[in-house]
Order: C-alpha cells, then sequence, then structure tokens
C-alpha cells in the first residue's frame, strides 16, 4: 500500500530516489482492521526512510446516498409498487415532472427497501436457520410433508444467497465475472478494497495539512460554497484570432433528425447509461421498467434528435425539443 503521509520514496543514494520498500497485507489483516495507515519516518542517517504502520478499528461510517440495487428487481412486488407509483399524476411540464418523478420513485424505494424488501443479510441468516431446522425435521421424520418443506427452505435460502451475491457483485462493481458465479467473500474484500483507496486522510488548505476527518469535510465544504457563491467572470463573446463558418439553414435542418417511437427505446438504452450517474444505479431502473415509464412523449413535445455536425468535438449525441428547447414532456 502507499503511504498516506512522508515522502514519497524510501531509498536514495543521493543521486537516485525510489520506493523500493512496501508494506503487504493479507485479507485476514483487513478484516481485523478496517484502516491501515502508513507513514515514511525521515531516513536521519541510514539511506532507507524508516515505515510506521498505524492500524485501527474504526466505526466511523457515514450514511451513504442512495443508490438503485439490481437486488430489488427479483422481488415480486416490485414492479407493481414502482407502476402504482410513477403512474401518478404530477402537475407541470417536461423535465421538472421527469425530476419529480424520479425523486418520489426514490423516496418510495427507500420506505419499501426499510419494511418490504428488509436487511438481505439478516434474510439471508433467517433463511440458514429455517433450512437448518428444516433439515433436522426431515432426518428426525423424512415423511412427505417434511420434505416439501425441507425443498422449500432450500429453495428461499438459494434465492436469499443470489440477493446477496448481486448486491456485493454491484457495490464491488465487478464486471468481468460471468453470471451466475458466486463468490461473495471476493466482491466484499473488492468493496474493502475500494472503500480504503477513496479514504481521504489528509488534505492540505492555505498551506496547513488537515488530517482530522471532521476538520476534512468542512473544508471541503468551505471549498465548494466559495466555488458556487462566487463572482462569475464568464465571456459570453470570446475574442478568439479566427472566425467558426456558419452553418446554413439548410445544413442546421439537416442535424436534425425526428425519431420514430420504435426507435426511441433502443436509443434510449444508450443514452441512459451516459446522461445518469452510473453510481445511483438508476440506469438499470429506466432499462428494466422502461415498459411503463414510457419517459418521452412525442406527441406532447415533439421530440427530436440532434446530430452534432462536427465530429470529434461532441463525442455525446443530445435529446432536445424542437419546441424552444423545452424538455421531453411525460405523459
Amino acid at each position: 500500500m502507499r503511504a498516506s503521509k512522508g515522502n514519497p520514496y524510501t531509498w536514495t543514494n543521493k543521486r537516485v530516489w525510489k520506493r523500493l520498500d512496501r508494506v503487504l497485507y493479507s485479507k485476514e489483516w483487513t478484516d481485523t482492521y478496517n484502516s491501515t495507515r502508513v507513514q515514511h519516518l525521515p531516513r536521519r542517517l541510514s539511506d532507507h526512510h524508516p515505515l510506521f504502520i498505524t492500524a485501527a478499528k474504526t466505526e466511523n461510517r457515514k450514511p451513504s446516498s442512495f443508490r438503485f440495487q439490481n437486488m430489488w428487481l427479483n422481488h415480486h412486488s416490485f414492479f407493481d409498487t414502482v407502476r402504482q407509483e410513477w403512474n401518478l399524476p404530477i402537475e407541470g411540464y417536461g423535465m421538472y415532472k421527469l425530476q419529480q418523478k424520479i425523486y418520489r420513485t426514490k423516496e418510495l424505494l427507500k420506505r419499501w427497501n426499510r419494511e418490504v424488501f428488509g436487511n438481505v443479510f439478516t434474510t439471508v441468516e433467517h433463511a440458514k436457520q429455517e433450512a437448518e431446522e428444516a433439515e433436522k425435521n426431515f432426518d428426525r421424520d423424512p415423511s412427505e410433508a417434511n420434505l416439501i418443506a425441507l425443498n422449500k427452505c432450500n429453495a428461499a435460502l438459494v434465492h436469499t444467497l443470489s440477493l446477496e451475491s448481486e448486491y456485493w457483485r454491484q457495490k464491488s462493481n465487478c464486471k468481468w465475472l460471468e453470471d451466475g458465479e458466486r463468490n461473495t467473500k471476493y466482491f466484499h474484500s473488492l468493496v474493502k478494497k475500494k472503500r480504503l483507496k477513496s479514504t481521504i486522510h489528509r488534505i492540505f488548505e492555505e498551506n496547513q495539512e488537515i488530517s482530522d476527518p471532521d476538520q476534512i469535510k468542512d473544508s471541503a465544504a468551505r471549498y465548494f460554497e466559495n466555488l458556487l457563491s462566487g463572482i462569475s467572470h464568464r465571456n459570453d463573446t470570446p475574442d478568439f484570432p479566427f472566425q467558426f463558418s456558419k452553418l446554413s439553414r439548410m445544413h442546421s435542418t439537416a442535424s436534425v433528425i425526428s425519431l420514430h417511437r420504435r426507435k426511441l427505446r433502443t436509443l434510449s438504452s444508450v443514452l441512459i447509461k451516459t446522461v445518469l450517474p452510473v453510481r445511483t444505479g438508476f440506469h438499470r431502473f429506466f432499462q428494466k421498467c422502461w415498459d411503463f415509464i414510457k419517459m418521452i412523449s412525442r406527441r406532447q413535445s415533439g421530440i427530436s434528435f440532434v446530430v452534432p455536425p462536427c465530429r470529434g468535438v461532441l463525442k455525446q449525441p443530445r435529446l432536445c425539443s424542437s419546441r424552444k428547447w423545452s424538455p421531453a414532456d411525460l405523459e
């Protein structure tokens, strides 16, 4: 692992600097200590920097932001619940309706996850206990009724284990394993590795080093507050030493292509992956629930597809409306 403090190199002969000394630890170490830091101490008279290791077991977990869980799609009541909420009417136009529908659906899924779906790890433990009890009952009395109960408990256990595996697969963001391959411990280790790698141990603010977690959080908040509340010096008419050639009306009209409703779903499956943040997982929500979402109504908004005229400048196509650039209305 890399050092969180000190010189980035561990050895030097006064002409060459190298990072030769490293710290390696196993999965069992991370299970015991979830916070490990390495500091390169001053060399003094040696040509190597001493390595100072600090390990601790911390429980300062912060509340995580909302993320759509793919395992929810396997619940029998998911689609009916979301369909009922999505079809409720909302006053407004265009993108406001879409934003409100997404926000309302997100709040619904939070409640539904707590009250209906439940904690997946608690469900797995409960299913294991029921399967173990059913197996004991069948061993004592191998009757037809106990066999049916054992098969039901085993099926429920397999289902809950698949939900747990899907949870860790999504959380670890591991895509190279084949579908159906279950390796929960491996996924869990990837999540721990990502968590350790993304932890911010120290920052510099006005040439002052900050290592306290609360002070780091306050410093980040101050930075974005100053960034967003400052006076903008935007120049809408930059003075270029050259002039761009203007598009004629014919070329401008040719760059706007009307979409057929059949092609809209194919296009949206591509755009949703790039427009919606992948961290929220909502691209899977739109892909799986498209049949009843019907996100875009051509009849109300006159949706069009704009093809960028300059290849290589704009990599992603954009959806826009031919009616005063208004976002698409919803049905």
